[in-house]
Protein backbone atom coordinates (compact mmCIF):
# COMPACT_ATOMS: atom_id res chain seq x y z
CA UNK A 1 0.00 0.00 0.00
CA UNK A 2 1.06 3.65 -0.63
CA UNK A 3 1.48 6.15 1.77
CA UNK A 4 -1.53 7.09 0.06
CA UNK A 5 -3.34 4.09 0.56
CA UNK A 6 -3.88 3.61 -3.44
CA UNK A 7 -1.24 1.12 -4.42
CA UNK A 8 2.61 0.04 -3.69
CA UNK A 9 5.20 2.75 -2.69
CA UNK A 10 7.82 0.37 -3.91
CA UNK A 11 9.67 2.86 -6.27
CA UNK A 12 12.75 1.42 -7.46
CA UNK A 13 15.52 4.41 -6.45
CA UNK A 14 13.66 7.50 -5.33
CA UNK A 15 14.40 9.14 -1.92
CA UNK A 16 11.83 8.69 1.18
CA UNK A 17 10.75 12.36 1.16
CA UNK A 18 9.99 12.30 -2.89
CA UNK A 19 7.80 9.06 -2.56
CA UNK A 20 5.81 11.26 -0.19
CA UNK A 21 4.73 13.16 -3.15
CA UNK A 22 0.73 11.27 -2.74
CA UNK A 23 0.38 12.65 0.38
CA UNK A 24 0.67 16.30 -0.51
CA UNK A 25 -1.37 15.43 -3.80
CA UNK A 26 -4.98 15.46 -2.23
CA UNK A 27 -3.77 18.39 -0.29
CA UNK A 28 -2.60 20.27 -3.41
CA UNK A 29 -5.39 23.45 -3.20
CA UNK A 30 -5.08 23.88 0.17
CA UNK A 31 -0.90 24.27 -0.03
CA UNK A 32 -1.42 26.09 -3.10
CA UNK A 33 -3.26 28.61 -1.41
CA UNK A 34 -0.56 28.41 1.38
CA UNK A 35 1.80 29.33 -0.78
CA UNK A 36 0.36 32.32 -2.56
CA UNK A 37 -0.66 33.67 1.20
CA UNK A 38 3.14 32.99 2.07
CA UNK A 39 4.41 34.76 -1.50
CA UNK A 40 2.23 38.12 -0.43
CA UNK A 41 3.70 37.53 2.92
CA UNK A 42 7.51 37.66 1.63
CA UNK A 43 6.19 40.43 -0.79
CA UNK A 44 4.93 42.72 2.23
CA UNK A 45 8.06 42.42 4.32
CA UNK A 46 9.96 43.52 1.41
CA UNK A 47 8.12 46.67 1.13
CA UNK A 48 8.85 47.98 4.51
CA UNK A 49 12.59 48.25 4.04
CA UNK A 50 11.42 50.89 0.79
CA UNK A 51 8.72 52.47 3.07
CA UNK A 52 11.59 52.99 6.04
CA UNK A 53 13.55 55.44 3.40
CA UNK A 54 10.86 57.44 2.19
CA UNK A 55 10.01 57.95 6.11
CA UNK A 56 14.02 58.65 6.56
CA UNK A 57 14.26 60.47 3.17
CA UNK A 58 11.20 61.78 2.48
CA UNK A 59 10.03 62.92 5.84
CA UNK A 60 12.37 63.14 8.32
CA UNK A 61 15.65 64.89 5.74
CA UNK A 62 12.58 66.20 3.48
CA UNK A 63 11.06 69.50 2.54
CA UNK A 64 9.58 70.55 6.05
CA UNK A 65 5.99 71.68 3.74
CA UNK A 66 3.82 68.59 4.08
CA UNK A 67 5.82 66.73 6.30
CA UNK A 68 2.89 65.63 8.52
CA UNK A 69 0.74 65.14 5.81
CA UNK A 70 3.59 62.63 4.31
CA UNK A 71 4.23 61.07 7.83
CA UNK A 72 0.73 60.24 8.31
CA UNK A 73 0.28 58.46 4.94
CA UNK A 74 3.68 56.46 5.42
CA UNK A 75 2.04 55.70 9.19
CA UNK A 76 -1.09 54.23 7.59
CA UNK A 77 0.57 52.22 5.16
CA UNK A 78 2.69 50.53 6.93
CA UNK A 79 -0.30 49.71 9.81
CA UNK A 80 -2.00 48.13 6.38
CA UNK A 81 0.65 46.25 5.66
CA UNK A 82 1.03 45.09 9.01
CA UNK A 83 -2.89 43.96 9.09
CA UNK A 84 -2.46 42.43 5.76
CA UNK A 85 0.61 40.72 6.78
CA UNK A 86 -0.87 39.19 10.15
CA UNK A 87 -4.43 38.33 8.01
CA UNK A 88 -2.58 36.27 5.67
CA UNK A 89 -0.18 34.05 7.82
CA UNK A 90 -3.38 33.50 10.03
CA UNK A 91 -4.98 32.21 6.88
CA UNK A 92 -1.96 30.44 5.47
CA UNK A 93 -1.06 29.03 8.97
CA UNK A 94 -4.63 27.72 9.26
CA UNK A 95 -4.67 26.23 5.56
CA UNK A 96 -1.14 24.38 6.29
CA UNK A 97 -2.21 23.07 9.88
CA UNK A 98 -5.73 21.33 8.13
CA UNK A 99 -3.39 19.96 5.57
CA UNK A 100 -1.01 18.43 7.99
CA UNK A 101 -2.77 16.61 10.13
CA UNK A 102 -4.84 15.25 7.07
CA UNK A 103 -1.37 14.43 5.51
CA UNK A 104 -0.60 12.52 9.12
CA UNK A 105 -4.27 11.01 9.40
CA UNK A 106 -3.69 9.61 6.31
CA UNK A 107 -0.02 8.05 6.50
CA UNK A 108 -0.58 6.93 10.12
CA UNK A 109 -3.96 5.05 8.75
CA UNK A 110 -1.66 3.36 5.73
CA UNK A 111 0.60 2.15 8.27
CA UNK A 112 -1.53 0.82 10.57
CA UNK A 113 -3.00 -0.86 7.45
CA UNK A 114 0.46 -2.03 6.53
CA UNK A 115 0.75 -3.48 9.83
CA UNK A 116 -2.74 -5.48 9.94
CA UNK A 117 -1.41 -6.95 6.53
CA UNK A 118 2.15 -7.46 7.53
CA UNK A 119 3.70 -11.21 6.55
CA UNK A 120 3.35 -12.65 10.24
CA UNK A 121 7.60 -13.69 10.42
CA UNK A 122 8.18 -10.45 9.26
CA UNK A 123 6.00 -8.53 11.87
CA UNK A 124 6.93 -11.09 14.51
CA UNK A 125 10.64 -9.52 14.02
CA UNK A 126 9.70 -6.25 15.17
CA UNK A 127 9.66 -5.06 18.89
CA UNK A 128 5.90 -3.64 19.36
CA UNK A 129 7.85 -0.14 20.87
CA UNK A 130 9.42 0.37 17.06
CA UNK A 131 5.87 0.31 15.46
CA UNK A 132 4.66 2.47 18.07
CA UNK A 133 7.61 5.00 17.44
CA UNK A 134 7.01 4.89 13.46
CA UNK A 135 3.26 5.69 13.53
CA UNK A 136 2.82 8.25 15.90
CA UNK A 137 6.09 10.19 16.24
CA UNK A 138 7.90 9.32 12.49
CA UNK A 139 4.95 10.34 10.72
CA UNK A 140 5.11 13.81 12.82
CA UNK A 141 8.64 14.71 11.37
CA UNK A 142 7.68 13.30 8.18
CA UNK A 143 4.41 15.91 7.88
CA UNK A 144 6.48 18.74 9.54
CA UNK A 145 9.27 18.42 7.34
CA UNK A 146 6.78 18.38 4.38
CA UNK A 147 4.25 21.13 5.01
CA UNK A 148 5.68 23.27 7.82
CA UNK A 149 9.16 22.90 6.38
CA UNK A 150 8.18 23.13 2.75
CA UNK A 151 5.89 26.34 3.80
CA UNK A 152 9.29 27.82 5.25
CA UNK A 153 11.48 26.97 2.56
CA UNK A 154 9.47 28.92 0.35
CA UNK A 155 9.05 32.08 2.14
CA UNK A 156 12.95 31.98 2.82
CA UNK A 157 13.44 31.29 -0.75
CA UNK A 158 11.31 34.04 -2.12
CA UNK A 159 13.21 36.21 0.63
CA UNK A 160 16.62 35.58 -0.66
CA UNK A 161 15.70 35.98 -3.97
CA UNK A 162 13.70 39.29 -3.39
CA UNK A 163 16.12 41.20 -1.06
CA UNK A 164 19.42 40.01 -3.69
CA UNK A 165 17.52 42.14 -6.26
CA UNK A 166 16.44 44.56 -3.80
CA UNK A 167 20.19 45.42 -2.77
CA UNK A 168 21.51 45.49 -6.61
CA UNK A 169 18.13 48.25 -6.82
CA UNK A 170 19.20 50.10 -4.50
CA UNK A 171 22.96 50.26 -5.02
CA UNK A 172 24.72 47.44 -6.65
CA UNK A 173 28.05 48.43 -5.60
CA UNK A 174 27.15 48.50 -2.14
CA UNK A 175 25.16 44.86 -2.70
CA UNK A 176 28.10 43.07 -4.06
CA UNK A 177 30.09 44.38 -0.76
CA UNK A 178 27.17 42.34 1.28
CA UNK A 179 26.99 39.65 -0.94
CA UNK A 180 30.98 38.78 -0.31
CA UNK A 181 30.77 36.60 2.74
CA UNK A 182 27.96 34.27 0.97
CA UNK A 183 30.55 31.50 -0.39
CA UNK A 184 32.15 31.39 3.02
CA UNK A 185 28.44 30.60 4.86
CA UNK A 186 27.88 28.05 2.14
CA UNK A 187 31.14 26.81 2.30
CA UNK A 188 30.43 26.48 6.40
CA UNK A 189 26.94 25.11 5.88
CA UNK A 190 28.53 22.08 3.60
CA UNK A 191 30.75 21.29 6.18
CA UNK A 192 28.00 21.45 9.31
CA UNK A 193 25.58 19.27 6.87
CA UNK A 194 28.57 16.28 6.45
CA UNK A 195 29.16 16.44 10.17
CA UNK A 196 24.91 16.68 10.82
CA UNK A 197 23.81 13.77 8.85
CA UNK A 198 25.35 10.68 10.95
CA UNK A 199 24.98 12.61 14.40
CA UNK A 200 20.95 12.93 13.50
CA UNK A 201 21.01 9.21 12.16
CA UNK A 202 22.56 8.40 15.72
CA UNK A 203 20.43 10.30 17.67
CA UNK A 204 17.36 8.55 15.86
CA UNK A 205 18.75 5.31 16.76
CA UNK A 206 19.21 5.96 20.20
CA UNK A 207 15.33 7.19 21.06
CA UNK A 208 14.17 3.95 19.25
CA UNK A 209 15.96 2.08 22.10
CA UNK A 210 14.27 4.24 24.45
CA UNK A 211 10.81 3.76 23.33
CA UNK A 212 11.72 0.04 23.10
CA UNK A 213 13.12 -0.07 26.33
CA UNK A 214 10.10 1.25 27.54
CA UNK A 215 7.72 -0.81 26.09
CA UNK A 216 9.54 -3.66 27.48
CA UNK A 217 9.04 -2.31 31.01
CA UNK A 218 5.53 -1.46 30.65
CA UNK A 219 5.02 -5.01 29.18
CA UNK A 220 7.16 -7.11 31.43
CA UNK A 221 6.60 -5.03 34.92
CA UNK A 222 5.34 -7.81 36.79
CA UNK A 223 7.96 -10.27 35.58
CA UNK A 224 10.69 -7.44 36.69
CA UNK A 225 9.03 -7.10 40.30
CA UNK A 226 8.66 -10.57 40.81
CA UNK A 227 12.62 -11.29 39.78
CA UNK A 228 13.08 -8.19 42.11
CA UNK A 229 15.33 -6.98 39.36
CA UNK A 230 14.11 -2.65 39.14
CA UNK A 231 18.06 -1.52 39.90
CA UNK A 232 18.80 -3.53 36.48
CA UNK A 233 15.47 -2.61 34.34
CA UNK A 234 16.50 0.95 35.35
CA UNK A 235 20.11 0.60 34.88
CA UNK A 236 18.63 -1.28 31.09
CA UNK A 237 16.55 2.32 30.34
CA UNK A 238 18.78 4.61 31.66
CA UNK A 239 21.49 3.70 29.26
CA UNK A 240 20.15 4.03 26.07
CA UNK A 241 18.43 7.60 27.67
CA UNK A 242 21.94 8.72 28.81
CA UNK A 243 23.29 8.32 25.23
CA UNK A 244 20.28 10.07 23.42
CA UNK A 245 20.88 12.89 25.75
CA UNK A 246 24.51 13.15 24.93
CA UNK A 247 23.87 13.20 21.46
CA UNK A 248 20.99 15.66 21.79
CA UNK A 249 23.51 17.87 23.50
CA UNK A 250 25.85 17.32 20.56
CA UNK A 251 23.22 18.22 18.04
CA UNK A 252 22.40 21.38 19.87
CA UNK A 253 25.88 22.23 20.31
CA UNK A 254 26.54 22.02 16.45
CA UNK A 255 23.15 23.92 15.89
CA UNK A 256 24.05 26.65 18.16
CA UNK A 257 27.79 27.11 16.32
CA UNK A 258 26.32 26.85 13.23
CA UNK A 259 23.47 29.84 14.11
CA UNK A 260 26.86 31.87 15.81
CA UNK A 261 29.42 31.44 13.08
CA UNK A 262 26.46 32.46 10.13
CA UNK A 263 25.62 35.68 12.52
CA UNK A 264 29.25 36.69 12.89
CA UNK A 265 29.59 36.14 8.79
CA UNK A 266 26.47 38.62 8.45
CA UNK A 267 27.96 40.46 11.09
CA UNK A 268 30.75 40.92 9.34
CA UNK A 269 29.07 41.97 5.73
CA UNK A 270 27.28 45.13 7.63
CA UNK A 271 30.85 45.97 8.67
CA UNK A 272 31.78 45.86 5.27
CA UNK A 273 28.79 47.87 3.68
CA UNK A 274 29.42 50.70 6.59
CA UNK A 275 33.40 50.72 5.44
CA UNK A 276 32.47 50.97 1.95
CA UNK A 277 29.82 53.89 2.46
CA UNK A 278 32.15 55.48 4.65
CA UNK A 279 34.99 55.52 2.10
CA UNK A 280 32.34 56.72 -0.75
CA UNK A 281 31.25 59.59 1.38
CA UNK A 282 35.12 59.97 1.80
CA UNK A 283 34.90 60.87 -1.99
CA UNK A 284 31.70 62.46 -1.78
CA UNK A 285 29.47 59.88 -3.22
CA UNK A 286 28.00 59.02 0.12
CA UNK A 287 24.16 57.38 -0.76
CA UNK A 288 21.39 59.16 0.99
CA UNK A 289 20.31 57.98 5.06
CA UNK A 290 17.24 56.72 3.17
CA UNK A 291 19.08 54.11 1.21
CA UNK A 292 21.76 53.11 3.85
CA UNK A 293 18.66 52.47 6.22
CA UNK A 294 16.91 50.66 3.85
CA UNK A 295 20.26 48.59 2.54
CA UNK A 296 20.80 47.06 6.06
CA UNK A 297 17.24 46.54 6.22
CA UNK A 298 17.42 44.43 3.31
CA UNK A 299 20.76 42.41 4.33
CA UNK A 300 19.53 41.44 7.17
CA UNK A 301 16.45 40.20 5.44
CA UNK A 302 18.68 38.18 3.15
CA UNK A 303 21.31 37.04 5.84
CA UNK A 304 18.55 35.39 7.79
CA UNK A 305 17.04 33.27 4.57
CA UNK A 306 20.85 31.88 3.66
CA UNK A 307 21.75 30.65 7.46
CA UNK A 308 18.28 28.87 7.80
CA UNK A 309 18.55 27.37 4.84
CA UNK A 310 22.10 25.48 5.92
CA UNK A 311 20.15 25.02 8.98
CA UNK A 312 17.86 22.96 7.00
CA UNK A 313 20.00 20.18 6.56
CA UNK A 314 19.36 19.07 9.88
CA UNK A 315 16.09 19.11 9.46
CA UNK A 316 16.34 17.26 5.95
CA UNK A 317 18.17 14.32 7.53
CA UNK A 318 16.32 13.68 10.65
CA UNK A 319 13.43 13.61 8.04
CA UNK A 320 14.65 11.58 5.57
CA UNK A 321 15.91 8.94 8.93
CA UNK A 322 11.83 9.36 9.70
CA UNK A 323 11.63 8.85 6.28
CA UNK A 324 13.05 5.59 5.72
CA UNK A 325 11.59 3.68 9.13
CA UNK A 326 8.20 4.56 7.83
CA UNK A 327 8.83 2.78 4.59
CA UNK A 328 9.98 -0.40 6.49
CA UNK A 329 6.84 -0.42 7.34
CA UNK A 330 5.33 0.13 4.07
CA UNK A 331 7.91 -2.09 2.19
CA UNK A 332 7.64 -4.82 4.47
CA UNK A 333 6.35 -7.99 3.05
CA UNK A 334 2.92 -8.49 3.07
CA UNK A 335 0.74 -11.54 3.41
CA UNK A 336 -0.70 -13.22 0.35
CA UNK A 337 -4.29 -12.73 -0.17
CA UNK A 338 -6.83 -13.97 -2.68
CA UNK A 339 -7.43 -17.45 -3.28
CA UNK A 340 -10.79 -20.08 -3.16
CA UNK A 341 -12.78 -20.19 -0.13
CA UNK A 342 -12.02 -21.79 3.02
CA UNK A 343 -14.56 -25.10 3.22
CA UNK A 344 -17.59 -24.78 5.90
CA UNK A 345 -16.82 -28.20 6.73
CA UNK A 346 -14.02 -30.31 7.23
CA UNK A 347 -15.22 -33.95 5.83
CA UNK A 348 -12.08 -35.82 5.59
CA UNK A 349 -9.34 -33.66 7.70
CA UNK A 350 -6.50 -31.96 7.36
CA UNK A 351 -3.41 -33.06 6.52
CA UNK A 352 0.63 -32.04 6.47
CA UNK A 353 2.20 -34.07 4.14
CA UNK A 354 6.00 -33.10 4.29
CA UNK A 355 5.67 -30.11 6.07
CA UNK A 356 9.00 -28.04 6.47
CA UNK A 357 9.62 -24.75 7.65
CA UNK A 358 12.41 -22.19 8.28
CA UNK A 359 13.19 -18.95 9.57
CA UNK A 360 14.89 -16.17 7.58
CA UNK A 361 18.75 -16.76 8.43
CA UNK A 362 18.03 -19.68 10.93
CA UNK A 363 18.02 -23.52 10.66
CA UNK A 364 14.66 -25.63 9.61
CA UNK A 365 12.44 -25.53 12.74
CA UNK A 366 10.22 -28.67 11.44
CA UNK A 367 11.48 -31.09 9.08
CA UNK A 368 9.19 -32.92 7.16
CA UNK A 369 6.59 -33.14 9.52
CA UNK A 370 3.99 -35.53 8.73
CA UNK A 371 0.13 -35.75 10.62
CA UNK A 372 -3.85 -35.87 9.71
CA UNK A 373 -6.06 -34.36 12.36
CA UNK A 374 -9.87 -35.80 11.55
CA UNK A 375 -12.46 -34.32 12.58
CA UNK A 376 -13.93 -35.05 15.73
CA UNK A 377 -10.82 -35.81 17.32
CA UNK A 378 -8.59 -34.19 19.82
CA UNK A 379 -5.21 -34.26 19.30
CA UNK A 380 -2.22 -32.94 21.67
CA UNK A 381 1.02 -31.40 20.36
CA UNK A 382 3.90 -32.05 23.10
CA UNK A 383 7.02 -31.39 22.99
CA UNK A 384 9.90 -28.96 24.91
CA UNK A 385 10.31 -25.41 24.89
CA UNK A 386 11.35 -24.29 21.45
CA UNK A 387 10.71 -27.62 19.74
CA UNK A 388 8.50 -25.54 17.08
CA UNK A 389 4.94 -26.40 18.73
CA UNK A 390 3.46 -22.81 18.38
CA UNK A 391 5.16 -22.73 14.91
CA UNK A 392 3.09 -25.64 13.43
CA UNK A 393 -0.01 -24.06 15.32
CA UNK A 394 0.98 -20.73 12.56
CA UNK A 395 1.30 -22.70 9.95
CA UNK A 396 -2.03 -24.23 10.33
CA UNK A 397 -4.00 -20.61 10.88
CA UNK A 398 -1.92 -19.43 8.03
CA UNK A 399 0.20 -17.03 9.65
CA UNK A 400 3.28 -18.90 8.00
CA UNK A 401 3.85 -21.06 5.08
CA UNK A 402 5.63 -23.83 4.57
CA UNK A 403 9.23 -23.71 3.60
CA UNK A 404 8.14 -27.00 1.72
CA UNK A 405 5.41 -29.28 1.47
CA UNK A 406 1.71 -28.66 1.80
CA UNK A 407 -1.20 -28.47 4.65
CA UNK A 408 -4.13 -29.94 2.38
CA UNK A 409 -7.59 -29.17 3.99
CA UNK A 410 -9.90 -32.10 2.48
CA UNK A 411 -6.95 -32.32 0.00
CA UNK A 412 -6.89 -28.97 -1.27
CA UNK A 413 -3.54 -27.14 -0.85
CA UNK A 414 -3.93 -24.52 2.46
CA UNK A 415 -1.97 -22.38 0.38
CA UNK A 416 -4.96 -22.15 -3.10
CA UNK A 417 -7.28 -21.03 0.14
CA UNK A 418 -7.67 -17.19 0.90
CA UNK A 419 -5.72 -16.82 4.39
CA UNK A 420 -8.48 -14.37 5.66
CA UNK A 421 -11.06 -16.75 4.04
CA UNK A 422 -9.87 -19.51 6.24
CA UNK A 423 -9.33 -18.10 9.47
CA UNK A 424 -12.98 -16.91 9.26
CA UNK A 425 -13.23 -20.64 9.74
CA UNK A 426 -10.95 -21.46 12.20
CA UNK A 427 -10.37 -20.34 15.89
CA UNK A 428 -6.77 -19.99 17.74
CA UNK A 429 -6.78 -19.17 21.12
CA UNK A 430 -3.04 -18.21 22.47
CA UNK A 431 -1.59 -18.81 25.45
CA UNK A 432 -2.05 -15.00 26.73
CA UNK A 433 -5.43 -14.01 24.99
CA UNK A 434 -5.23 -10.57 24.20
CA UNK A 435 -8.81 -8.66 25.49
CA UNK A 436 -9.67 -5.13 24.14
CA UNK A 437 -10.37 -2.24 25.92
CA UNK A 438 -14.45 -2.51 25.33
CA UNK A 439 -17.29 -4.30 26.89
CA UNK A 440 -17.51 -8.34 27.21
CA UNK A 441 -19.76 -8.83 24.79
CA UNK A 442 -18.05 -6.54 21.91
CA UNK A 443 -14.96 -8.66 23.14
CA UNK A 444 -16.75 -12.43 22.83
CA UNK A 445 -18.05 -10.83 19.75
CA UNK A 446 -14.48 -10.02 17.84
CA UNK A 447 -14.79 -11.21 14.35
CA UNK A 448 -18.36 -12.07 14.80
CA UNK A 449 -19.72 -8.33 14.18
CA UNK A 450 -23.18 -9.65 13.74
CA UNK A 451 -23.72 -11.98 16.24
CA UNK A 452 -26.51 -11.81 18.54
CA UNK A 453 -26.93 -11.73 21.86
CA UNK A 454 -28.36 -15.30 22.32
CA UNK A 455 -25.35 -16.81 19.79
CA UNK A 456 -22.86 -14.68 22.19
CA UNK A 457 -24.57 -16.01 25.48
CA UNK A 458 -24.79 -19.53 24.15
CA UNK A 459 -20.83 -19.16 23.37
CA UNK A 460 -19.72 -18.11 26.57
CA UNK A 461 -21.93 -20.98 28.61
CA UNK A 462 -20.32 -23.45 26.46
CA UNK A 463 -16.92 -22.17 27.53
CA UNK A 464 -18.08 -21.91 31.39
CA UNK A 465 -17.72 -17.87 30.95
CA UNK A 466 -21.25 -16.70 31.60
CA UNK A 467 -22.13 -17.26 35.49
CA UNK A 468 -18.69 -14.80 35.98
CA UNK A 469 -20.18 -12.40 33.32
CA UNK A 470 -23.45 -12.53 34.72
CA UNK A 471 -21.95 -11.72 38.32
CA UNK A 472 -20.54 -8.53 37.30
CA UNK A 473 -21.96 -5.34 36.79
CA UNK A 474 -23.47 -4.84 33.69
CA UNK A 475 -23.59 -8.40 33.02
CA UNK A 476 -22.00 -8.53 28.85
CA UNK A 477 -22.23 -5.04 28.63
CA UNK A 478 -19.29 -4.28 30.89
CA UNK A 479 -16.49 -2.27 30.20
CA UNK A 480 -13.40 -4.69 30.31
CA UNK A 481 -9.78 -2.51 30.76
CA UNK A 482 -6.44 -2.78 28.46
CA UNK A 483 -5.86 -6.26 28.24
CA UNK A 484 -8.53 -7.43 30.49
CA UNK A 485 -7.57 -5.46 33.74
CA UNK A 486 -9.67 -7.00 36.29
CA UNK A 487 -10.29 -10.28 35.08
CA UNK A 488 -8.56 -13.61 36.25
CA UNK A 489 -6.14 -15.94 33.82
CA UNK A 490 -9.10 -18.37 33.73
CA UNK A 491 -11.32 -15.93 32.92
CA UNK A 492 -9.57 -14.12 30.42
CA UNK A 493 -8.97 -17.88 29.00
CA UNK A 494 -12.49 -18.82 29.41
CA UNK A 495 -13.58 -15.17 27.20
CA UNK A 496 -10.77 -16.59 24.67
CA UNK A 497 -12.53 -19.79 24.33
CA UNK A 498 -16.10 -18.22 23.54
CA UNK A 499 -14.99 -16.00 21.30
CA UNK A 500 -13.61 -18.96 19.47
CA UNK A 501 -16.69 -21.04 19.46
CA UNK A 502 -19.19 -18.11 18.52
CA UNK A 503 -17.60 -18.64 15.14
CA UNK A 504 -18.22 -22.77 14.97
CA UNK A 505 -14.96 -23.17 14.02
CA UNK A 506 -14.13 -26.01 11.83
CA UNK A 507 -10.07 -26.34 13.59
CA UNK A 508 -9.94 -25.11 17.20
CA UNK A 509 -6.19 -24.74 18.35
CA UNK A 510 -5.36 -24.15 22.05
CA UNK A 511 -1.75 -23.16 22.45
CA UNK A 512 -0.73 -23.55 25.84
CA UNK A 513 -4.12 -22.56 26.77
CA UNK A 514 -3.70 -23.47 30.61
CA UNK A 515 -0.12 -22.72 30.88
CA UNK A 516 -0.28 -19.68 32.91
CA UNK A 517 -2.84 -20.96 35.49
CA UNK A 518 -3.15 -22.79 38.22
CA UNK A 519 -3.91 -26.51 38.75
CA UNK A 520 -7.81 -26.21 40.26
CA UNK A 521 -8.48 -23.31 37.12
CA UNK A 522 -6.63 -25.59 35.03
CA UNK A 523 -9.22 -28.86 35.76
CA UNK A 524 -11.96 -26.76 35.41
CA UNK A 525 -11.02 -25.59 31.62
CA UNK A 526 -10.38 -29.48 30.95
CA UNK A 527 -13.99 -30.22 31.15
CA UNK A 528 -14.53 -27.15 28.45
CA UNK A 529 -12.23 -28.84 26.44
CA UNK A 530 -13.32 -32.47 26.47
CA UNK A 531 -17.15 -30.71 25.22
CA UNK A 532 -16.12 -28.50 22.57
CA UNK A 533 -13.98 -30.79 20.65
CA UNK A 534 -16.93 -32.97 20.02
CA UNK A 535 -17.57 -32.13 16.44
CA UNK A 536 -14.30 -30.04 15.73
CA UNK A 537 -10.72 -30.96 14.97
CA UNK A 538 -9.09 -29.58 18.42
CA UNK A 539 -5.39 -29.47 18.26
CA UNK A 540 -4.38 -28.76 22.03
CA UNK A 541 -0.38 -27.49 22.40
CA UNK A 542 0.65 -28.10 25.68
CA UNK A 543 3.29 -29.11 28.06
CA UNK A 544 0.50 -30.29 30.91
CA UNK A 545 0.48 -33.96 30.74
CA UNK A 546 -3.26 -34.24 32.31
CA UNK A 547 -4.30 -31.92 29.41
CA UNK A 548 -2.47 -33.94 26.77
CA UNK A 549 -3.75 -37.72 28.36
CA UNK A 550 -7.62 -36.16 27.94
CA UNK A 551 -6.67 -36.05 23.93
CA UNK A 552 -7.68 -38.75 21.37
CA UNK A 553 -4.16 -38.60 20.22
CA UNK A 554 -1.13 -37.16 21.66
CA UNK A 555 2.30 -36.55 18.74
CA UNK A 556 5.20 -35.16 20.52
CA UNK A 557 7.55 -32.52 18.27
CA UNK A 558 11.12 -33.07 18.64
CA UNK A 559 13.78 -32.68 16.65
CA UNK A 560 12.22 -30.99 13.93
CA UNK A 561 10.03 -34.70 13.46
CA UNK A 562 6.35 -35.93 14.81
CA UNK A 563 6.37 -38.77 17.15
CA UNK A 564 2.85 -40.44 17.88
CA UNK A 565 2.21 -41.29 20.93
CA UNK A 566 -0.89 -43.36 22.88
CA UNK A 567 -3.13 -41.36 25.38
CA UNK A 568 -2.18 -43.09 29.29
CA UNK A 569 -5.96 -42.82 30.05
Amino acid sequence: MCADGRGSCRAGRRTPLARFAGLLRPEAPRIAAAALLAAFDVGATLALPFLARLAMDGVLLGPAAGRGARAAGLCAAMCLLAAARAAAAVAGGSLSAKAGARIVARLREALHGALLEMDWAAFSARAPGECSQRVLFDTETVQRFLVDTGAKALVQTLTAAGTCAALFALDARLALVALLPVPALVALGARFRRRLAPAVMDFSTEVAAVQTALSETAAGLATVRLAGCEAWRAERFAAPVRRAAELRAGLEGMLLGFSGASGAVAAFAVAGVWLAAGLRAAAGQAPTPGTILAFLGFQALFYGPVGWFAQLFGEFVEASVAASRVFEILDAPRERRGGAGAPVRIRTGIELADVRFAYPGAAEVLRGVRLRLRPGETVALVGRSGAGKTTLAHLLAAFLEPTSGRILADGTPLGSIDPVSWRRRIAFVPQEPFLFRASIRDNIALGSPDATDAAIESAARAAGAHDFIAAREGGYAAPLGEGGAGLSGGERQRLAVARALLRDPILLVLDEPTAALDERTADSLRETFRRIGRDRIVLVVTHRPSLADDADRIVELSDGLLREQLPRR
